[in-house]
C-alpha cells in the first residue's frame, strides 16, 4: 500500500489459469446415441460389430465467453490433434482391441491447460480376429500343406511301382523272346 492506498496492476495478475473438467457428454455408434453414462466410465466397452464411434465433449467452465478448443491423441501418440472448436471426436472402423484416447482443451481464455482427460475404447474383436482364429489358420496351413505332401507321395509311389512292373513284365517278354 502507498498512503494507505491499495494498488495493483491488471496486467500483473495471471490469465484465467482454470483447467476445465472434460467430459464425455454422449456417446454414439454407428450414428446411434447411445443412453449410458459414458462419462462415469474409464473404459467403455464396444461389441465386435461396433466400430463407427463418436464421443462427444465438454469442457465444464463457470467462466462466461470464449471459444473452448480440444486436442485429442490416441494410443499413446505424441503429436496431438487439433479440433478447434470441433467437441466431437470421430472414430471411423476402429480395429479390435485397447485403444487410449486422451484430450485436453483450452480455458475460456483460450489457453491450453492441461486438463487431461483419458479413456479406453475397448472393440471386441470377431471370431477371425482372435489368437485361436490364427492358431486355426496356422493348423489349417499345415494340414492342407501335409494333404499335398501325403498326395504327392502316393502318387510317386505308384509312378515308382508301374516303372518297376514294367521293367519286369519288359525283363519277361525279353525271356520269352
Amino acid at each position: 500500500t502507498v498512503n494507505d492506498m491499495i494498488t495493483w496492476n491488471p496486467a500483473a495478475l495471471n490469465p484465467d489459469d482454470e483447467a476445465p473438467r472434460i467430459a464425455i457428454s454422449a456417446l454414439s455408434v454407428a450414428g446411434r446415441q447411445q443412453t449410458y453414462d459414458a462419462d462415469l466410465m474409464d473404459t467403455i466397452r464396444f461389441e465386435s460389430n461396433e466400430r463407427d464411434i463418436s464421443l462427444q465433449l465438454a469442457a465444464l467452465t463457470m467462466k462466461p465467453g470464449g471459444e473452448i478448443k480440444y486436442a485429442y491423441r490416441q494410443d499413446g501418440d505424441s503429436t496431438w490433434i487439433m479440433q478447434g472448436d470441433n467437441d466431437r471426436l470421430n472414430f471411423l472402423n476402429m480395429r479390435a482391441g485397447y485403444h487410449t484416447i486422451q484430450v485436453r482443451s483450452t480455458n475460456a481464455s483460450g489457453v491450453w491447460c492441461d486438463n487431461f482427460r483419458t479413456v479406453t475404447l475397448y472393440v471386441r474383436p470377431t471370431f477371425w480376429e482372435t489368437p485361436w482364429a490364427f492358431v486355426l489358420y496356422i493348423l489349417t496351413g499345415l494340414l492342407v500343406t501335409g494333404g499335398i505332401a501325403v498326395v504327392w507321395a502316393y502318387i510317386y509311389r505308384l509312378n515308382l511301382k508301374m516303372r518297376t512292373q514294367e521293367e519286369m513284365i519288359k525283363q519277361r517278354m525279353d525271356f520269352i523272346h
